[in-house]
């Protein structure tokens, strides 16, 4: 599978990265202090007044649109957030 570019930010409060799959995808943060939306067609970013969160980058994933749109599609959730609390 190709590696595949997404615009994503990472909450510094609950240290997750999240992205949105597709249009109208709004994901927020673990601790709801900050979400994406746009897909790969725009980028709106939403926060609290006392968010603190890092600027937007670009990250690699492992998927497809297609595989990302079918994600969000059919709320299985696999796709959109990275729990950087977990150690690999």
């Amino acid at each position: 599978m190709t590696m595949l570019k997404v615009h994503a930010i990472q909450c510094h409060t609950c240290n997750f990265i999240i992205y949105s799959r597709t249009d109208h995808d709004m994901r927020w943060c673990n601790c709801g202090k900050i979400a994406i939306d746009g897909g790969f067609n725009y980028v709106k970013i939403s926060s609290t007044p006392d968010a603190c969160f890092s600027s937007i980058e670009n990250l690699h994933i492992r998927a497809t649109k297609q595989i990302l749109l079918k994600d969000w599609k059919f709320k299985a959730d696999k796709y959109g957030m990275i729990d950087c609390n977990v150690i690999f």
